[in-house]
Protein backbone atom coordinates (compact mmCIF):
# COMPACT_ATOMS: atom_id res chain seq x y z
CA UNK A 1 0.00 0.00 0.00
CA UNK A 2 1.25 3.46 -0.85
CA UNK A 3 2.05 6.04 1.79
CA UNK A 4 -1.03 7.72 3.21
CA UNK A 5 -1.28 11.47 2.93
CA UNK A 6 -3.54 13.43 5.24
CA UNK A 7 -6.27 15.36 3.44
CA UNK A 8 -8.27 16.65 6.42
CA UNK A 9 -6.99 16.95 9.97
CA UNK A 10 -8.76 17.30 13.29
CA UNK A 11 -12.29 16.90 11.94
CA UNK A 12 -14.76 16.65 14.86
CA UNK A 13 -16.23 13.14 15.19
CA UNK A 14 -19.83 14.33 14.64
CA UNK A 15 -18.84 16.11 11.43
CA UNK A 16 -16.84 13.06 10.29
CA UNK A 17 -19.94 10.85 10.51
CA UNK A 18 -21.86 13.41 8.43
CA UNK A 19 -19.11 13.56 5.78
CA UNK A 20 -19.00 9.75 5.53
CA UNK A 21 -22.65 9.75 4.37
CA UNK A 22 -21.63 11.62 1.20
CA UNK A 23 -18.65 9.45 0.31
CA UNK A 24 -18.70 8.06 -3.23
CA UNK A 25 -16.14 5.43 -4.21
CA UNK A 26 -13.37 6.62 -6.50
CA UNK A 27 -11.54 4.15 -8.72
CA UNK A 28 -8.22 6.00 -8.48
CA UNK A 29 -8.01 6.74 -4.77
CA UNK A 30 -9.02 5.11 -1.55
CA UNK A 31 -9.77 7.10 1.56
CA UNK A 32 -9.45 6.07 5.19
CA UNK A 33 -10.58 7.78 8.35
CA UNK A 34 -8.49 7.39 11.48
CA UNK A 35 -9.46 8.37 15.00
CA UNK A 36 -7.26 11.03 16.62
CA UNK A 37 -6.96 13.02 19.87
CA UNK A 38 -7.89 10.53 22.59
CA UNK A 39 -10.27 11.64 25.33
CA UNK A 40 -8.86 11.97 28.83
CA UNK A 41 -7.80 8.59 30.23
CA UNK A 42 -7.67 6.75 26.87
CA UNK A 43 -4.59 5.87 24.84
CA UNK A 44 -3.62 4.72 21.35
CA UNK A 45 -2.98 0.98 21.03
CA UNK A 46 0.40 -0.51 20.08
CA UNK A 47 -0.30 -0.04 16.36
CA UNK A 48 -1.30 3.64 16.69
CA UNK A 49 -5.03 2.99 16.38
CA UNK A 50 -7.75 4.48 18.53
CA UNK A 51 -11.37 3.43 18.97
CA UNK A 52 -13.92 5.87 17.59
CA UNK A 53 -15.70 6.16 20.92
CA UNK A 54 -12.40 7.19 22.57
CA UNK A 55 -11.56 9.95 20.05
CA UNK A 56 -12.27 13.67 19.92
CA UNK A 57 -11.46 14.09 16.22
CA UNK A 58 -10.56 12.23 13.05
CA UNK A 59 -8.16 12.60 10.14
CA UNK A 60 -8.94 11.73 6.55
CA UNK A 61 -6.17 9.98 4.61
CA UNK A 62 -6.06 9.19 0.90
CA UNK A 63 -3.76 7.13 -1.26
CA UNK A 64 -3.65 6.27 -4.96
CA UNK A 65 -4.76 2.81 -5.98
CA UNK A 66 -2.92 3.01 -9.30
CA UNK A 67 0.56 1.50 -9.42
CA UNK A 68 3.54 3.80 -9.70
CA UNK A 69 4.07 3.01 -13.39
CA UNK A 70 2.46 5.39 -15.82
CA UNK A 71 -0.55 4.24 -17.77
CA UNK A 72 1.31 4.00 -21.09
CA UNK A 73 3.75 1.42 -19.70
CA UNK A 74 0.90 -0.64 -18.25
CA UNK A 75 -0.95 -0.68 -21.56
CA UNK A 76 2.23 -1.57 -23.40
CA UNK A 77 2.80 -4.56 -21.10
CA UNK A 78 -0.76 -5.75 -21.68
CA UNK A 79 -0.44 -5.31 -25.45
CA UNK A 80 2.74 -7.38 -25.91
CA UNK A 81 1.11 -10.84 -25.52
CA UNK A 82 -1.78 -9.77 -27.75
CA UNK A 83 0.60 -8.69 -30.53
CA UNK A 84 2.23 -12.13 -30.36
CA UNK A 85 -1.20 -13.77 -30.79
CA UNK A 86 -2.05 -11.57 -33.78
CA UNK A 87 1.23 -12.51 -35.47
CA UNK A 88 0.54 -16.18 -34.79
CA UNK A 89 -2.96 -16.00 -36.32
CA UNK A 90 -1.65 -14.13 -39.38
CA UNK A 91 0.93 -16.86 -39.97
CA UNK A 92 -1.73 -19.53 -39.42
CA UNK A 93 -4.09 -17.76 -41.82
CA UNK A 94 -1.37 -17.52 -44.51
CA UNK A 95 -0.57 -21.21 -44.06
CA UNK A 96 -4.17 -22.42 -44.38
CA UNK A 97 -5.51 -19.89 -46.90
CA UNK A 98 -4.73 -22.10 -49.96
CA UNK A 99 -6.42 -25.08 -48.29
CA UNK A 100 -9.52 -23.03 -47.51
CA UNK A 101 -9.61 -21.70 -51.10
CA UNK A 102 -9.41 -25.30 -52.38
CA UNK A 103 -12.28 -26.40 -50.13
CA UNK A 104 -14.40 -23.45 -51.25
CA UNK A 105 -13.69 -24.34 -54.90
CA UNK A 106 -14.73 -27.96 -54.26
CA UNK A 107 -17.96 -26.80 -52.62
CA UNK A 108 -18.70 -24.58 -55.65
CA UNK A 109 -18.08 -27.50 -58.00
CA UNK A 110 -20.39 -29.76 -55.96
CA UNK A 111 -23.13 -27.12 -56.03
CA UNK A 112 -22.76 -26.66 -59.79
CA UNK A 113 -22.90 -30.42 -60.42
CA UNK A 114 -25.88 -30.77 -58.12
CA UNK A 115 -27.72 -28.11 -60.09
CA UNK A 116 -27.47 -30.07 -63.41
Amino acid sequence: MAKLSSVLKNVPIDMMWELRKYHTPNAHQEIRWRARQPVVGKKFDVFGNLKWEDAKSADLYAYNRKPSKNEYELLKEQLAPLEHRVEYYHRLDAKWRPVIKGIETLIDIIHMEGGK
